[in-house]
């Protein structure tokens, strides 16, 4: 793996931490709980706002995850090429 992935991929955990952060830093669960409770309350942000079925709004929020990683990836990546120069 090279090293422009790696950065890559460390700036993706290091975005999906963010945003898990975000969507659950203010509940009172411990942090061990917080990736699910910030998939659960996006789901139900979907399923309650929008009025979409419970598999669709789960199926949404896994998306908006998987969103949010892979730009930080590209982001990360981008980045790691540009500070090589």
């Amino acid at each position: 793996m090279g090293k422009f992935n790696r950065f890559g991929l460390l700036l993706a955990l290091v975005g999906l931490i963010g945003f898990i952060a975000l969507l659950a830093g203010g509940t009172q669960f411990p942090v061990v709980r917080w990736p699910i409770e910030a998939l659960s309350g996006l789901a139900f942000s979907f399923a309650w706002g929008l009025g979409v079925p419970v598999w669709l709004a789960y199926t949404m929020a896994l998306v908006c995850f998987a969103a949010v990683a892979m730009a930080c990836y590209w982001i990360g990546k981008k980045l790691s090429i540009m500070f090589r120069r």
